[in-house]
């Protein structure tokens, strides 16, 4: 099955949702790869985006680590100047499978034909809680569906609202506690377990020119003579480029 564009013909093979079970007829739900420098997929209620996947990494879909190749199926994404689009593809030719986008229950399910029993069985769907709605948190919020209230603001933030906060409407956001000065005191926090912030509206250099990082010396810590962080006076230094993967995260 493909999903996506092929952009020689200005095709775009998307889902939409049946109004229900017995009417055919269009939906208001769609799932398509939205085009721009990192396509990705996403759900839309009419025109407003609801659930978005994260782009491709090289391995999986980055915003949904379970949806990847696995011993059923491999996924794959091709972006070219000719097509953008994944795919899945069942290693068993004999298993038939779908792809549901249900009105009812707002998910995109993937199902399997069980033939002995007659019926299909959902393996997946997505969204799969609160926290994978679109801006759950607003802008420069937190969300961790095992927390409570699951909505937290970054570090060095506070809720825009916090009436509207406290009644878990959390949708304006946080907003920064001090305007940013960026001295020599400032630095970085570090996140882990999140979905990269939504990359419609970015961009980057296609000059080739250089970002260059400002790191501390104990995270550099072995890259010197090595392993030990040491560097000999006596010894000749070769030229070493380090490739430092960076995301970086700012108000547009």
């Amino acid at each position: 099955m493909k999903l996506g564009w092929d952009l020689k013909v200005g095709l775009n093979r998307r889902l939409s949702s049946w109004k229900n079970s017995e009417d055919p007829s269009p939906g208001d739900l769609t799932l398509g790869i939205e085009l721009h420098e990192y396509p990705e997929g996403v759900i839309r209620k009419g025109s407003t985006k609801y659930f978005r996947t994260g782009p491709w990494n090289g391995i999986r879909i980055s915003g949904t680590p379970n949806l990847k190749s696995n011993s059923l199926y491999s996924l794959n994404f091709i972006s070219n100047e000719e097509e953008v689009y994944y795919t899945y593809q069942f290693y068993n030719e004999s298993i038939i499978g779908s792809l549901v986008l249900n009105q009812t229950t707002s998910l995109v399910e993937r199902h399997i034909w069980l033939e002995a029993e007659q019926i299909w069985k959902t393996v997946s769907s997505r969204p799969q809680d609160y926290c994978d709605d679109y801006g759950a948190c607003g802008a420069n919020g937190l969300c961790n569906i095992l927390a409570t209230p699951v909505c937290q603001c970054l570090i060095g933030f506070k809720p825009k609202s916090p009436d509207r906060w406290k009644s878990i409407d959390t949708s304006q956001g946080c907003i920064r506690n001090k305007p940013l000065d960026c001295k020599s005191t400032e630095g970085f926090n570090k996140f882990v377990n999140l979905k990269l912030p939504d990359t419609t509206n970015s961009w980057f250099p296609t000059d080739g020119g250089d970002l260059y990082i400002r790191m501390s010396a104990s995270s550099l810590e072995g890259t010197k003579n090595g392993t030990t962080g040491k560097s000999d006076p006596g010894e000749a230094k070769d030229g070493t480029k380090w490739i430092i993967p960076v995301t970086v995260v700012a108000p547009l």
